[in-house]
């Protein structure tokens, strides 16, 4: 899919959007390809606000990265799991 089609779907929604008088957040919107190919010269922007691209994000609570792999999420998971358990062992 190319850049020019996500940006062209990104309007539609965002004219969805204001047509339901919602608002969108640019400042917290990001984008994330999931593919084995480096594409640095994909820009998208919603109603010229341009997101930036990221390797991973936050989802419904759950860490996804762009290879789909559960590494950041059980990272974050080991790391809510040791604080408490430090305490014991003081």
């Amino acid at each position: 899919m190319s850049g020019k089609t996500v940006n062209h779907e990104l309007k539609t929604i965002d004219h969805w959007v204001r047509a339901n008088k919602l608002c969108t957040n640019y400042s917290k919107s990001n984008f994330m390809l999931m593919n084995n190919h480096n594409n640095t010269n994909f820009s998208v922007s919603i109603n010229y606000h341009p997101m930036s691209k990221q390797s991973s994000l936050k989802y419904l609570g759950v860490i996804l990265d762009d290879k789909l792999n559960w590494k950041p999420q059980i990272e974050k998971f080991v790391r809510q799991l040791s604080e408490p358990c430090e305490m014991f062992f003081y």
